[in-house]
């Protein structure tokens, strides 16, 4: 067992295990509530992600952006709230479309349909860690 484990961890970070770690990840939010809770502490749901989206897993960050460390600070900072099961779902997601594209150009604010916690994070990341969207065409250029 422990073998299988040790096996399954160091397969995570390869593109064929993506489905490997949706499983996990999706085990995770039913895990760690508490029984009778429909949701995740704030703490609790930080610490997963801490765990879930940095090495041996799969890495949350790309060339230009440390995708994990704005989450989190945002989260700590500005959201405040328990987790629901559409906002750990939709994280999920969301970190897929930032590794295949860091540039956000697949997000949209009239056509977005992520919950609204992941618009905002957007709209931080692009007006306080890429100087309001300028550095969104500067990695679209490179």
């Amino acid at each position: 067992m422990r073998s299988t484990i040790a096996d399954r961890r160091a397969s995570l970070p390869q593109p064929q295990s993506r489905d490997l770690f949706r499983r996990i990840y999706k085990h995770t939010f039913p895990l760690g509530r508490q029984p009778g809770q429909k949701s995740l502490p704030l703490e609790s749901a930080i610490e997963f992600w801490r765990l879930l989206f940095t090495s041996p897993s799969v890495q949350w960050n790309t060339p230009s952006t440390p995708w994990l460390d704005y989450f989190l600070e945002f989260m700590e900072a500005r959201y405040g709230k328990s987790i629901n099961a559409d906002i750990w779902n939709e994280t999920l997601k969301f970190w897929e479309q930032t590794v295949r594209d860091e540039s956000l150009s697949w997000w949209s604010e009239e056509t977005s349909a992520w919950p609204s916690v992941i618009d905002e994070f957007v709209l931080f990341v692009r007006d306080e860690k890429r100087g309001g969207g300028k550095g969104d065409q500067d990695m679209v250029d490179e």
